[in-house]
């Protein structure tokens, strides 16, 4: 999931669908949520789910649609962290190489 951000480095967009010279980065799916933004985006992920196909949602998809509405999502830079994202075996096995790294060094 790429993210689009402003001058001030608030999220102003997050989807698969941005182009990626336009992204300011990828979101890593770790997330710190206050108590009202829950109270908004549980429904929003419910209403998502129930009225499309709720296998292919994202919760992305349900930021991105508060952030259309308003709602302020910042951002922090872990470029400096080892991050990577795991869809595959293939995936979990590079990641397992790069922690094994990382403990070396």
């Amino acid at each position: 999931m790429k993210v689009r951000l402003d001058g001030a480095g608030i999220v102003t967009e997050i989807g698969k669908h941005l182009i990626p010279e336009e992204a300011a980065g990828e979101s890593v799916g770790i997330n710190s949520l206050s108590r009202a933004l829950l109270n908004d985006l549980f429904p929003t992920i419910e209403r998502r789910i129930n009225e499309g196909d709720g296998r292919k949602e994202f919760y992305e998809q349900a930021f991105d649609e508060l952030i259309q509405k308003g709602t302020i999502f910042n951002t922090a830079d872990v470029t400096h962290l080892p991050v990577i994202e795991i869809d595959t075996p293939e995936d979990f096995e590079a990641a397992r190489s790069q922690h094994a790294q990382n403990l070396v060094e």
